[in-house]
């Protein structure tokens, strides 16, 4: 954890300083919703921006740009594409 904190703090002197907010399963999942608004709030605090991976349905997308999140990306946003 504490690596993860410092790590967390040294990136906000980056122009660009992203945390990535892996695949929470916030819907009826208070822990995990407290746990994505609280590193939604700390990134806006320090300048960063907050990208959540994984969105997979509307209900999600929405409940996340409600909270402030800068980005997102996933399954319901888009699907692999061949090239």
């Amino acid at each position: 954890m504490g690596r993860k904190i410092t790590q967390f703090v040294s990136e906000k002197s980056r122009p660009l300083a992203e945390q990535i907010l892996k695949k929470f399963s916030v819907m009826g999942d208070n822990f995990n919703q407290a746990v994505v608004k609280s590193i939604s709030t700390l990134a806006e605090g320090l300048g960063a921006l907050s990208i959540a991976e994984r969105v997979e349905s509307q209900e999600v997308l929405d409940w996340l740009a409600e909270q402030g999140l800068d980005f997102a990306q996933g399954f319901h946003i888009g699907h692999l594409v061949s090239l």
